[in-house]
């Protein structure tokens, strides 16, 4: 903005020109364009506008176009407001300050709802007059917006969906009635059959025109309701009229859009309705305001599903309660139909056992007795069911009278004791008189302890029953405990529901309705008392039931009839204990054994009774007793109830089908759960056939004797199977889906040594060995190949070796389970015939690979103990005075000097056999033979086993081919020797001036002799002539011409001094040398006093001049043509000066020549490598430059490197006497060892004697001064460092007792070659001298 002001041409305005401005509008511009708040400046009577960048987005399209414009033009539209403010601050009256102050402003054109807070403060001139007004302001329109639309959301949440949906639209349209500054209207439609009915509404009439209460679908579009998605609706006021919303709150403008957003419930495909939204006329529909309607549409939604599933529930609550009247009225209405025949069941079967004149035989009285205890049981049940009924109708009342409680309660237990006592369980009556009667019905008491002590004994397998009856505050309390099972913490409140059984609980029998403690809690309750439970998991429980007092005495004990007292004991003794399974005497009926699983003694004597004639029948009382059996017996077939005790008819069927021996025993359920799913149920569970409750005795003998039938065909096939599966030469494996294997055949045994004693065989296979542990039993399948053959090594127990190939398949059952069967062949043989073949190829491999002695001993011993399976083997090359002979052995021989005497002398024995002759010649557990000559012997050993036949003649042909594989090593290292000796005499010197570094690698291995070669000569005068050369081919030929011409080159250096005369003459020399041709050389003369280096190059590569400080430069100012090629000039020759630091590396083409790779280039890789070393010592550049540019891969070129380093010459230092001085000289003294290549061991020393030393001269020469001056000088010669301090200072004597001080100049003696100390009264000289070199 500031530019802006300053571009515009003011001179045309009432302000004039920018120059002729007051002062007061110069400083307000400045402070208010360089601020980062919204600011503005409003100048003279006209209040002209000016305003900086922060403001400029509130300006919105009034930008720039009322810039320098009068405010009141700027904000016509809001001045009634803004004037007044300004006119206050203008007369005088002071600054103002407005918060959140609501001004509509026409900035985007529109007429927009803005707040802001801005304070109004006067400019004054000289004489206090107001001259303009300074404007801070800001836009609070988003946060007043957003804080007011806020609260919509949470006035929106707080509606309650209790009620209907409608209830719920009306509650929730009128809390979007509260905001009418963003909603100026709301409607809401719910659909019913292709109508939407007006729910509810505000801000529009119900009934107007843009309201209407019904609008049909295919009707009048008046909103866009059944889209199904958000719409958007114009243009309203032209639709509705201008006052169609009433009373508008915001403004005085209806609003002209709305938007539309379906009302969606969960679960629901359709919208269930729809809701019309209006827009301020004040506010754009931007993302910020559509969002927040698609959130207020989104809660109404919620609302809305909530209503729905509140409807629903409360509907079927309804349903809920009219069902359970049905079924209690059913229930009533079965159970007296129930009677009659009950009646004609009971009656006759009492008479016909009670009748003497025409008594019964066993058999038949026998039945009649079961079919009485049944009648009673099931008269009991239909009793139950008939008080459950009444109760529920209310028409159950008891008939109480006064009554001595303790001698009824006593009277009932003694009935119910026989029970107890025959289950071996301890039983306590504890039931003193009372001291006042108790209201109660006989009959519905005797039902309530009969109940309780039933429940008791069920659960309680040891321990006793206890039965008490105690006075406590007011009233009766009968407690019933017992030791039993107990009840889970998390049962005890539903324990008293109907139908409710508590999971877990292992009772004597499984049969029950779950409505005996129900019937407690409601007979309890009639009497006006309550019952309750205390339990603890596995200890036992305890029932407690209290009744009130009445206010009479206990009236005598009177003789009542306990109707229902047989009825539940009766019950209760056919309860059978543990171990009360019934077994076939061994003198029944041979024939299949049958297996009879069910918790009903009636009913399980009965079924055996009619099977007994098919063959040998057990009886099991629960699943856990029946697997037991059929684990022991291996029936032909299973009988087995479905709801037991401990473990129930699904359990067993899954146990039986998991185990090898019983899975394929059919099994038949016989169930009271009636039905076609029920049926299904238990087939799917793994039933082979089902039979419902009631049957009668022939469908069950034709069910048993079809599935004894199917039982033979089965066993029939699994024994051809059995047979067939043992029978295959292969290994066979069968595994379930979790890969643990359940079935093995022999051949597998023999195999893996694991046989079926060792299934089940979890995965990882103990046989597969350690690999296999590392996968997840999920990948095994492909593991093991999933279908293809794999070769797999076999761990035996026995520690022995195999091999087999492998087939895994998945065959898959049409239940979706899939079994794993896997082949094994043992290809041992095979695999060890393959291995010796690869390994007698790998072993001519490594013996043509081998160079020499070492190698072929070290591969002949590896590859013999492999092919053998060898424990050890031992090959030797006896010594002799020259040699002290070579040992080769797997596991490591050692030396001649670490052999046991024993193997010493079998060595011995098996070298002076004749060639080709294996000792011992009988077959042992060894084999030892010659390796062609006297002096060489090999031999083997197999602790575990005898090395036979095979062996003997395979360890021949081995040693022949060691025996020849030594021969031509041994003239291999007799040629290297000659060719070693050859390079030793033509290579350069290795004993080198200060500051060199040298290193030669050939590309021939193991010769280590070639045509590059290097020189350093120490010339005369005290110069260093240095010679780097190449000649054409590599090996032993281009050596033969390098050691010529490098004896030469030395020669003519020492004659001339000079390197290009020296290739002058040289030239002449290598015209008669065959070979030398093209030769590259580059000579130079280094004069390390002057700083010169003097070359000339003959065809050579240039070479590299790197200084300290970065920079470098390629010596190529002197080149010629190779030797021996014509020229008609003499050789020039350059001179350049070395620096202190400065490298000066010479090379030959093999370290940067690369195919594909430009020889600059290359040579710029060198330089870099130069520069990267940051101590300018030459071995550790020379090594880097080797490592940074060979190839790992090999070369295959020969390498010759020299490096020369110049020292920095003489280096002087004058110290402050004072000790943090020593800081400064150790630092330069070590950068100065390391420019003079001084070895780090060396330089170490220096400083440590250096520092003590000029310590001394502080601390002794210059006591309690601090103005005196140490001098140091150091000088670097060949192999050796000089240095000298002096001080000015007056040394004191030393004490007498020096304590542990003084042991300075030991420590120097000790570290320097040489150490003179001069001390004297003017000062002190101390001189240290080092050598590096002998």
């Amino acid at each position: 903005m500031g530019a802006m002001v300053a571009a515009r041409d003011w001179s045309a305005t009432a302000l004039g020109p920018i120059a002729e401005w007051p002062r007061e509008l110069h400083a307000a511009l400045r402070l208010v364009l360089s601020s980062r708040f919204p600011m503005l400046v409003w100048w003279g009577p006209e209040l002209t506008v000016f305003y900086n960048d922060a403001y400029r987005p509130a300006m919105g399209e009034k930008h720039p176009r009322y810039l320098g414009r009068p405010a009141s033009e700027c904000w016509a539209e809001a001045w009634a407001e803004l004037g007044p403010l300004s006119r206050h601050v203008l007369t005088g009256q002071g600054a103002t300050y407005s918060e959140n102050q609501l001004l509509f402003i026409d900035r985007h054109n529109y007429l927009e709802e803005t707040y802001w807070t801005f304070s109004y403060s006067p400019i004054s001139g000289e004489r206090g007059e107001v001259l303009g007004i300074l404007v801070a302001v800001q836009d609070t329109t988003e946060q007043v917006v957003r804080q007011r639309r806020m609260e919509v959301l949470n006035d929106l949440g707080e509606v309650s969906a209790a009620g209907s949906v409608a209830q719920t639209a009306r509650s929730a349209v009128a809390a979007l009635g509260r905001h009418g500054a963003d909603l100026p209207f709301a409607l809401a439609y719910l659909f019913d059959e292709g109508q939407a009915s007006l729910a509810a509404a505000y801000g529009i009439g119900p009934g107007e025109r843009a309201a209407p209460a019904v609008l049909d679908r295919g009707g009048e579009p008046v909103w866009p309701l059944w889209d199904g998605g958000t719409r958007v609706c114009d243009e309203l006021r032209k639709r509705f009229g201008p006052d169609f919303v009433q009373p508008v709150v915001v403004g005085t403008a209806a609003p002209d859009r709305a938007v539309v957003l379906p009302l969606v419930a969960a679960g629901r495909a359709e919208p269930v309705g729809a809701l019309v939204l209006g827009v301020s006329a004040y506010q754009a529909l931007d993302a910020d305001y559509r969002a927040f309607l698609e959130l207020l549409g989104g809660q109404v939604s919620s609302l809305i599903t909530d209503a729905l599933a509140y409807e629903g529930e409360r509907r079927r609550s309804e349903a809920l309660a009219e069902l359970d009247r049905a079924k209690s009225e059913f229930f009533a209405n079965v159970s007296h139909e129930f009677r009659t025949p009950l009646t004609l069941i009971a009656g006759p079967a009492e008479d016909a056992l009670a009748d003497t004149a025409e008594p019964l035989p066993p058999g038949q009285r026998e039945r009649l007795e079961l079919v009485h205890r049944n009648a009673g049981r099931l008269r009991r049940l239909v009793n139950d069911l008939l008080d459950f009924a009444k109760i529920e109708a209310g028409r159950l009342q008891p008939d109480a009278t006064p009554h001595d409680l303790a001698a009824l309660t006593t009277e009932i237990a003694e009935s119910f004791a026989p029970a107890v006592r025959r289950a071996g369980l301890r039983f306590e009556i504890d039931c003193p008189p009372l001291s006042r009667a108790v209201n109660v019905d006989p009959d519905m008491w005797e039902k309530i302890v009969l109940n309780l002590l039933s429940n008791g004994l069920k659960y309680t397998r040891e321990g006793g029953v206890a039965v008490r009856l105690r006075e406590v505050d007011g009233h009766a309390e009968l407690t019933v405990a017992d030791t039993g099972a107990g009840i889970p913490a998390d049962e005890l409140p539903r324990l008293f529901q109907r139908f409710h059984r508590a999971r877990g609980r292992e009772g004597r029998s499984h049969e029950g309705a779950g409505i005996g403690l129900a019937l407690v809690q409601e007979l309890v309750r009639l009497h006006d008392g309550t019952v309750s439970a205390d339990s603890v998991e596995g200890a036992g429980s305890t029932f407690s039931v209290r009744l009130p007092l009445a206010a009479v005495a206990p009236p005598a004990a009177v003789d009542l009839a306990l109707a229902a007292a047989p009825a539940y004991r009766e019950e209760a003794l056919q309860w059978r204990l543990d171990g009360e399974g019934e077994t076939a005497q061994p003198g029944e009926q041979p024939g299949p054994t049958l297996l009879v699983v069910e918790d009903n003694t009636d009913l399980s004597r009965f079924i055996a009774r009619m099977l007994r004639p098919i063959g040998r029948v057990l009886l099991a009382r629960d699943g856990v007793e029946g697997l037991e059996l059929a684990r022991r017996h291996r029936p032909d077939l299973v009988l087995s109830d479905v709801m037991m005790p401990r473990l129930d008819g699904f359990g067993l069927i899954r146990a039986l089908r998991a185990e090898p021996a019983t899975k394929s025993v059919p099994v038949l359920f016989l169930s009271a759960r009636a039905g076609v799913e029920a049926a299904v149920s238990g087939l799917e569970a793994g039933a082979d056939d089902y039979l419902p409750k009631p049957f009668s005795g022939a469908e069950l003998l034709a069910r048993v004797r079809a599935n004894l039938a199917l039982s033979g065909l089965r066993r029939r096939e699994s024994e051809f199977r059995r047979a067939l599966f043992e029978s295959l030469r292969e290994g066979v494996f069968v595994a379930d889906s979790d890969g643990t294997v359940v079935e093995v055949n022999p051949a597998f045994a023999r195999i893996t040594g694991y046989g079926a004693e060792s299934v089940p065989m979890a995965w990882p296979y103990p046989w597969l060995g350690a690999d296999a542990a590392r996968v997840p039993a999920a990948d095994l399948v492909g593991y093991l190949g999933d279908g293809h053959e794999v070769s797999v090594r076999v761990e035996r127990p026995d520690g022995r070796e195999a091999w087999a190939a492998l087939t895994l398949t998945r065959v898959a059952e049409d239940d979706g389970r899939a079994w794993l069967v896997g082949t094994l062949r043992d290809v041992t043989v095979e695999k060890k015939a393959a291995d010796r073949e690869a390994v007698l190829a790998a072993f001519a491999a490594d013996l043509a690979a081998a160079t020499d002695v070492a190698e072929v001993l070290n591969a002949g011993v590896s590859a013999l103990r492999a092919i053998l399976g060898a424990t050890r083997v031992v090959a030797a090359i006896w010594p002799t005075v020259e040699s002290g002979g070579l040992l080769a052995g797997d596991p490591e021989a050692g030396s001649f000097d670490e052999l046991e005497p024993e193997l010493y002398e079998r060595l011995d024995r098996a070298r002076r056999q004749a060639p080709g002759q294996i000792w011992p010649p009988e077959t042992s557990r060894e084999l030892g033979a010659a390796l062609g000559s006297g002096d060489s012997v090999v031999w083997a050993e197999r602790a575990d086993q005898v090395l036979g036949a095979e062996e003997r003649a395979l360890f021949g042909m081995l040693v022949a081919q060691l025996a020849q594989a030594l021969g031509r090593a041994r003239s291999y290292d007799e040629a290297r020797a000659v060719a070693l000796t050859l390079q030793h005499a033509i290579l350069g010197p290795t004993d080198l001036p200060a500051g060199f570094a040298v290193r030669y690698e050939p590309a021939v291995r193991p010769l280590e002799v070639g045509g590059d070669w290097y020189d350093v000569a120490r010339l005369p005068d005290g110069r260093i002539a240095v010679v780097v050369g190449d000649c054409v081919g590599r090996g032993l030929a281009a050596a033969s011409v390098m050691g010529q011409l490098r004896s030469a080159c030395s020669a003519l250096l020492l004659s001339y001094g000079d390197p290009a005369r020296a290739l002058d003459q040289l030239d002449g020399f290598a015209r008669q040398i065959p070979g030398a041709l093209c030769t590259t050389v580059f000579c130079a003369v280094v004069d390390p006093v002057a700083g010169i280096v003097t070359y000339s190059s003959a065809g050579h590569p240039s070479a590299v001049l790197s200084h300290a400080d970065g920079s470098d430069q390629l010596l190529d100012q002197a080149l010629a043509v190779p030797l021996a090629v014509r020229r008609s000039t003499d050789r020039p020759r350059a001179t350049v000066p070395l620096r202190a630091g400065s490298v000066l590396l010479l090379y030959t083409d093999g370290l940067v020549e690369r195919h594909g790779q430009p020889i600059d280039e290359a040579i710029e890789g060198a330089r870099v490598a130069v520069r990267e070393v940051p101590r300018r010592q030459s071995a550790e550049i020379t090594e880097h430059l080797l490592d940074r540019l060979l190839p790992p891969s090999g070369h295959n070129d020969d390498v010759a490197v020299l490096v020369y380093v110049h020292p920095p010459g003489p280096m002087r230092l004058e110290l402050p006497a004072e000790p943090r001085s020593l800081v400064d000289m150790r630092r330069e003294l070590r950068e100065w060892l390391a420019q003079s290549d001084v070895p780090d061991e060396a330089a170490a020393d220096v400083i440590l004697a250096v520092d003590e030393a000029c310590t001394n001269s502080i601390e002794h020469g210059y006591p309690g001064r601090d103005d005196g001056t140490l001098t140091l000088t150091a000088t670097a010669d060949e192999g050796s460092v000089e240095i000298v301090i002096t001080d000015d200072g007056k040394w004191r004597p030393p004490p007498a007792d020096k304590g542990i001080r003084g042991r300075g100049v030991g420590l120097m003696r000790a570290l320097m070659t040489e150490v003179d100390i001069t001390p004297g009264e003017q000062g002190s000289r101390v001189r240290l001298k080092r050598n590096w070199k002998d």
